[in-house]
């Protein structure tokens, strides 16, 4: 697709023209400037977005499925009501830094290189690491 200027849209004018409850699908973000995006209810399967910087995105209701987000920024990101299933995170994680994270819905969230203590701090600074048992996984939160 080419806008009017005929040059091919950003990544971030790619997303703010897409439908309320758009499904994207297998699409790389990797590395793109998504800062303040505001698209609306998206669906996200199998996209990637390593080291792609979504600082300041209002993202609220939206679904990750399958998702790279190793490396990606969302501080101060708007995640409210979001819901991220069997995404990976990478060693690096991901920057969550003053965002908000309000009724996320986490499910199958695998760090790229293992488990342990990374994977026990990233849940916990998401709120989750729950197993369904109220239980935390990985260590204890003492730690």
């Amino acid at each position: 697709m080419m806008s009017a200027m005929g040059r091919a849209p950003t990544a971030k004018e790619d997303l703010a023209s897409r439908r309320r409850y758009a499904a994207l699908r297998g699409e790389s973000f990797d590395g793109s400037d998504l800062v303040s995006a505001r698209p609306q209810e998206l669906s996200f399967t199998r996209c990637s977005f390593r080291d792609a910087d979504l600082s300041g995105v209002s993202l609220p209701g939206a679904t990750f499925a399958g998702c790279d987000l190793t490396g990606a920024d969302l501080r101060s990101a708007d995640l409210t009501g979001a819901r991220f299933g069997r995404l990976l995170t990478g060693t690096t994680g991901i920057k969550l830094d003053h965002a908000v994270l309000r009724d996320l819905q986490l499910e199958g969230v695998i760090p790229r290189s293992g488990t342990g203590r990374r994977r026990g701090r990233w849940l916990r600074r998401l709120g989750g690491g729950s197993n369904g048992s109220g239980r935390r996984r990985g260590r204890s939160a003492a730690r």
